[in-house]
């Protein structure tokens, strides 16, 4: 099976959008300047900017130059690959491109788009991987061991926040003791991991309740919750708001 799958590349010229996909990976290139709400968090960009989007993440942007993305889905084994691990299971999202990179970032995104026109799988991949690699190499200095244990954790929380909201789940994933897991992301500077699966569960609850029509209900049941009273005040409790009254404050035209 193919590493790279259903491949998409798209320009945005500066208009305002809305980005979420339910099965698909995204790479973003921001150039020069962006305004922007990564998650629900703001963020204002000055630079070059990569952001890394996984499945049902969401990016809002108001105010950019320009705006560069490639989409795609992944095949199964990818959760082994060392670079895509640290880019898309980083508690990090978006990353300034040095201005010394500026141009070799910008002609991978000129490959990948015209290798997608010209269908030709082959150059697409290996573009990625070097666009991959590329993050990965910026990271020198650091103490990779660690930070490769928190982002697979976070790419596991990725993959089972709606099945599995507690930590001892995905500790036993990583034969990694709990209290092993708390200290290293103290370490790191990183939340908690019990704090990143929440911050992953009420991110997808607010996705659905802004991007979507579904009942509270559905919604409650799809991210794994089985009482619908406590669905409202784990929700209250973290926001300040019911699910209802966020909805309606944030109403957002999909």
């Amino acid at each position: 099976m193919d590493k790279f799958q259903k491949i998409n590349f798209q320009n945005f010229p500066g208009t305002p959008v809305n980005l979420s996909f339910d099965t698909f990976y995204s790479i973003i290139l921001v150039e020069h300047y962006g305004d922007l709400f990564i998650n629900f968090e703001r963020h204002v960009l000055n630079g070059h900017h990569l952001i890394f989007l996984c499945p049902e993440e969401v990016l809002g942007i108001s105010n950019y130059v320009s705006l560069r993305l490639i989409s795609f889905a992944v095949g199964p084994d990818i959760v082994k690959d060392k670079s895509f691990v640290y880019n898309f299971g980083n508690t990090k999202k978006q990353f300034q491109v040095k201005p010394s990179h500026e141009e070799e970032v910008m002609l991978l995104f000129n490959e990948l788009e015209e290798a997608c026109l010209r269908i030709d799988l082959k150059r697409v991949t290996e573009s990625l991987n070097t666009l991959l690699d590329f993050n990965l190499c910026s990271s020198k200095g650091m103490d990779m061991q660690d930070l490769m244990l928190a982002f697979q954790f976070n790419g596991l929380v990725h993959l089972y926040y709606k099945t599995h909201h507690r930590m001892q789940f995905y500790a036993e994933k990583l034969i990694t003791p709990p209290k092993y897991l708390t200290e290293k992301f103290h370490a790191l500077g990183l939340i908690s991991p019990h704090g990143l699966i929440k911050k992953r569960i009420l991110t997808e609850v607010k996705r659905q309740l802004l991007y979507t029509d579904k009942a509270i209900k559905i919604i409650c049941f799809d991210i794994g919750f089985n009482d619908p009273a406590y669905f409202t005040r784990f929700f209250r409790k973290n926001t300040g708001m019911s699910p209802v009254g966020f909805r309606e404050h944030h109403k957002v035209t999909c």
